[in-house]
């Protein structure tokens, strides 16, 4: 719950009197700021505090991290449900695509699951199509079925190397197919630079993310390397130098909160440990 919806003197010298992080009247200032402009903040006020008053030490970062966060683009539960709607209409109105002619696959050749196998769940829920024409990986394409169309599915494309990936063989075995995909979020100028042949498929994907700095131009890139130096260089399994500015230094703002973070997003908002070797509790979290 948000201490400052209903009383704002009380909360002010709660915040003030805390000794857990440097409270002032400028901090509070800006933290109030924060949860009143951005919705999907609000439930993560505790995270907020550990991020500008646990983690980073100093204003400059603090300034630097309030921007990206308003740059975020967050989908709640209702968002997701909306842009998976969007996607099946254009499946089914737009590419006049059916159950009869065409198959849905995963953007992998395994069973391990990802936030891809929820996205695929929505959607066959939305199209009501039969089990068998929606699966969650595409190895199991048979030259046997009659299908004239596949129907690449993901959930988040960041660099368009996995996508790449699916659609080359896919292409390169069943030449009489017509294929397309769609997602519901695509970092488009990562893709465009390094996998430009993808977009030459038929594809919808309704949310569109830019990078958070100009990597190459933005002096700032010097400072969140220094944030990222806060962390942890291994959480799990993940090595931190292999998401510096996110995975391939994508600098993806975005959250689908029926998803998972994507790792193409800024390792500061949803790494989970610090230098230390601490938990940190980041701010993409659903916790």
């Amino acid at each position: 719950m948000c201490l400052f919806k209903n009383n704002r003197s009380t909360a002010h010298k709660v915040l003030l009197s805390n000794r857990k992080w440097p409270y002032s009247k400028q901090n509070f200032k800006r933290v109030q700021n924060i949860l009143r402009d951005l919705e999907w903040v609000t439930p993560r006020e505790s995270q907020l505090y550990e991020l500008l008053y646990d983690l980073l030490q100093c204003e400059e970062e603090r300034n630097l991290i309030e921007e990206l966060l308003r740059k975020v683009i967050f989908l709640s539960d209702d968002d997701m449900r909306s842009k998976v709607g969007e996607i099946a209409d254009v499946i089914l109105n737009q590419w006049k695509c059916s159950e009869n002619d065409t198959v849905i696959v995963g953007a992998k050749n395994n069973d391990s699951a990802d936030g891809g196998d929820v996205f695929i769940y929505y959607l066959r829920n939305y199209l009501g199509w039969k089990e068998s024409r929606v699966r969650t990986t595409y190895n199991i394409l048979s030259e046997g079925e009659y299908i004239t169309r596949v129907i690449i599915a993901d959930d988040f494309i960041g660099t368009g190397k996995r996508m790449h990936e699916v659609i080359s063989p896919i292409k390169g075995e069943y030449r009489n197919l017509q294929v397309y995909f769609v997602s519901v979020g695509m970092m488009e100028s990562i893709v465009k630079k390094k996998y430009p042949a993808i977009l030459k498929c038929t594809h919808y994907v309704p949310v569109i993310v830019s990078p958070g700095m100009n990597h190459e131009k933005d002096k700032r890139v010097a400072l969140m390397t220094q944030i990222e130096s806060y962390l942890a260089q291994r959480w799990k399994d993940l090595s931190l130098d292999s998401y510096h500015l996110g995975y391939k230094k994508s600098g993806a703002l975005y959250w689908n909160r029926t998803l998972r973070v994507p790792n193409n997003v800024y390792p500061v908002f949803w790494w989970g440990a610090k230098a230390d070797g601490t938990p940190f509790n980041p701010i993409m979290s659903v916790k």
